[in-house]
């Protein structure tokens, strides 16, 4: 199963249009813009961001696949967001990076593993399992995400980055140690010709270690020509993602002015949002769910000849709620396995 059966039936975009034109509006008024420059991400910051560019990832994967182009408007659309899931992914990244260097601790590997993996990899085949059973297909690639649904690489990524940190914290060498098994990843990732999608976002990841560990410095710096360095930045990134609509490797670029760009609208601006929040904090199992639940969606408009693409938000309503129902799930069995009750 891959990303090739993500082709919705539509006749129209005007579901599409109308969940984008939403998610922009509360972007929008999530911005404070009487707030002071702050370049440290809080909680409510970073569960913001996931749940913004959760969703640019689900609507890039619908825009990779989608075949109408009636007008300039869809043509247009179309391209930003099927170039765009390298940028959500980048966020991810920064503020897996981020995240992990603000709680950086010594763990054993043992207990990494058990908590990452119960966090990350068990929610994604307890789902692949319960899908190919319901769509009859072969158990045994449940076990390997990327065999059964091809945009789940990142599930495997984002394990091998906790590790690279564990190893980091082992020998006592920062973000120079994280950069070496960066780079070592790219390396490993381009001889096994995985897809440039699998690396080209990859050092966003030191990024938001780098921006964590100096945040009071990058603090000071901005406060003084946040709107100069917001413009710059802004810029930057516009020929950027320009170029690399014909210069592919011009991704690792892009993604990281990207990055830096949010970050400093983040420190300018704090934003934060109720709905967006809630569905950061489910942003992994949405993640998890949105290939599989669209298969199902798939399933049903064929079978009924449903076209309209009023469904599309219908979709997305249902797997929010699904992600986040998931997401309590996890959590709970999470807080068990932490305190020691079970394993």
């Amino acid at each position: 199963m891959n990303l090739n059966q993500f082709v919705l039936p539509y006749t129209d975009m005007y579901g599409p249009y109308l969940f984008i034109s939403a998610v922009l509006l509360i972007s929008i008024l999530s911005l404070n813009k009487k707030g002071v420059v702050d370049a440290s991400i809080s909680i409510n910051n970073s569960n913001f961001l996931k749940g913004l560019f959760i969703l640019t990832v689900v609507l890039h994967h619908f825009f990779l696949k989608s075949v109408v182009h009636e007008t300039i408007v869809d043509v247009v659309i179309n391209k930003i967001y099927s170039s765009a899931g390298f940028l959500a992914v980048g966020i991810f990244f920064f503020l897996s990076g981020y995240g992990l260097s603000a709680s950086r601790k010594n763990i054993s590997l043992y207990n990494l593993l058990k908590i990452k993996l119960f966090r990350v990899y068990i929610p994604c085949l307890v789902v692949n399992l319960v899908v190919s059973i319901l769509l009859h297909k072969n158990i045994l690639q449940s076990f390997n995400p990327i065999a059964f649904d091809t945009t789940q690489w990142f599930i495997i990524a984002i394990l091998f980055f906790y590790l690279f940190d564990f190893f980091a914290i082992k020998i006592n060498i920062g973000i120079l140690t994280i950069n070496f098994f960066v780079i070592i990843w790219v390396i490993v990732c381009i001889k096994l010709d995985l897809g440039l999608w699998w690396y080209e976002s990859s050092f966003c990841f030191p990024l938001g270690y780098i921006w964590q560990k100096h945040s009071s410095i990058i603090t000071e710096f901005i406060s003084r020509n946040t709107t100069k360095i917001l413009t710059l930045l802004f810029i930057f990134f516009g020929v950027s993602f320009l170029i690399e609509l014909r210069y592919p490797y011009e991704t690792f670029l892009t993604a990281v002015i990207f990055s830096l760009f949010i970050s400093l609208v983040v420190a300018r601006f704090n934003p934060t949002n109720k709905i967006m929040n809630a569905i950061g904090k489910s942003s992994l199992e949405i993640y998890i769910l949105h290939i599989k639940l669209a298969w199902i969606m798939i399933y049903i408009m064929n079978t009924f000849k449903i076209t309209n693409s009023f469904s599309f938000i219908i979709y997305m309503v249902v797997l929010i709620i699904s992600g986040m129902i998931f997401s309590k799930i996890n959590n709970y069995i999470l807080i068990k396995i932490k305190s020691r009750k079970l394993f």
